[in-house]
């Protein structure tokens, strides 16, 4: 039979004049009812307090991920809000992200991937960006599927990668007439526009051959600037590396427009000749087309 403990000898002390046995039994005894009565003080305590205080923030009971990720017409709301002035359909702006909560990192890169790529973003890539992606240093490459992510100069950018690498065609080409002119060997087509300078003449623009990138290739920003190689350019323009793919066009074997960088300062035409501006707008499956920066 379990040894009685006296209720009126104070808890933890134990008459030693009893029986071993019955001593150990009496201080396994106190020892669990001192344990149970303190483990409910603190369930009473902890109901108390909720009923007081209302329901725990998130983060106190480890939730705050699943809130944060919860979708619904606030969050939704909320999401846009925060990522439109750091991203558009292109890029996200690296820094200005990092200086958002983790939290609130997570749903904007997710809500931002959801919308430049084609397939559901698998949680090892925005686990991989949410650690990986700086603002500063080289640039970086993350596979995504189809695409690629690229960090360039503080934004992250989606590149969609071809299937197989092909070489692009020597083409012959009119662009002397405004309008859209579809390039369908070179995914992309060319924006002209008559202008009343700074355009390459109409008659220039009426026999031009597109080309692929050749070694030697230089470009002339202005008409007091010397010609620079194209990869120098690049950089000082500010062009992606995924953005400097499109045609070479050129006139008598002379570089006139560069994608990314304009028209070439040797090109442009003078106040009298009739005259057109080009703009090069590479397709993306995906997104329709978008006007490279710089092009016209």
């Amino acid at each position: 039979m379990p040894a009685q403990v006296d209720p009126a000898q104070p808890a933890g002390v134990i008459d030693m004049g009893k029986r071993p046995f019955d001593v150990l039994a009496a201080a396994s005894h106190q020892a669990f009812a001192t344990r149970a009565a303190h483990a409910t003080a603190i369930a009473i305590d902890g109901l108390l307090g909720l009923r007081l205080l209302g329901p725990a923030p998130a983060a106190a009971i480890g939730l705050s991920e699943v809130a944060a990720d919860a979708e619904g017409p606030e969050s939704e709301q909320a999401v846009v809000a925060v990522i439109a002035p750091i991203a558009d359909e292109s890029s996200l702006d690296i820094a200005a992200w990092r200086q958002l909560s983790p939290a609130r990192q997570r749903q904007a890169l997710l809500r931002w991937l959801r919308g430049v790529l084609v397939d559901v973003p698998p949680a090892s890539l925005v686990e991989r960006l949410m650690i990986e992606a700086v603002a500063s240093g080289p640039q970086r490459r993350w596979p995504a599927g189809d695409a690629e992510l690229h960090s360039y100069r503080g934004r992250l950018q989606s590149v969609v990668t071809p299937s197989a690498p092909a070489q692009k065609p020597r083409l012959l080409v009119d662009l002397s007439h405004p309008g859209r002119h579809e390039i369908a060997a070179w995914h992309g087509a060319f924006l002209v526009d008559a202008v009343a300078s700074g355009g390459i003449s109409v008659t220039k623009a009426a026999r031009l051959e597109l080309r692929p990138r050749a070694p030697g290739d230089r470009f002339q920003a202005g008409p007091a600037r010397p010609p620079r190689s194209l990869k120098l350019q690049f950089q000082a323009s500010g062009v992606a590396p995924a953005l400097r793919d499109g045609p070479i066009v050129c006139r008598d074997g002379v570089t006139v427009f560069v994608p990314g960088l304009g028209l070439d300062a040797r090109a442009r035409a003078d106040g009298s000749e009739a005259q057109v501006a080009l703009t090069w707008l590479p397709v993306r499956p995906d997104a329709g087309d978008r006007a490279v920066g710089g092009a016209r």
